[in-house]
């Protein structure tokens, strides 16, 4: 998740840029599914291939429910990544 959040952090402003990324290859659905989920995140990080387990993991980390992400959801997992200079995350013990 440390990874994926580095990410984010140098590619998005903040986390509502990064929740637009992903819900813009949502199809219109104001959630984000699984494969929504996986083929957002493995454009982003393409230097590296996540196993199916890792995807997953990720994937239910994020989601409250195990089906689907919401904003809400997105929002609290992700509401630290905001460029301001650093790649500095604070990720809780």
């Amino acid at each position: 998740m440390v990874e994926l959040k580095n990410f984010l952090q140098c590619q998005f402003a903040n986390c509502s840029s990064a929740w637009a990324f992903y819900h813009s290859l949502a199809g219109g659905l104001n959630v984000i599914n699984y494969n929504v989920f996986s083929r957002a995140t493995q454009n982003l990080i393409a230097s590296r291939t996540l196993s199916a387990d890792k995807m997953q993991h990720l994937f239910k980390t994020v989601s409250s429910d195990g089906n689907v992400i919401t904003e809400e959801d997105f929002t609290k997992e992700f509401s630290n990544v905001e460029y301001n200079g650093k790649q500095i995350l604070r990720v809780p013990k």
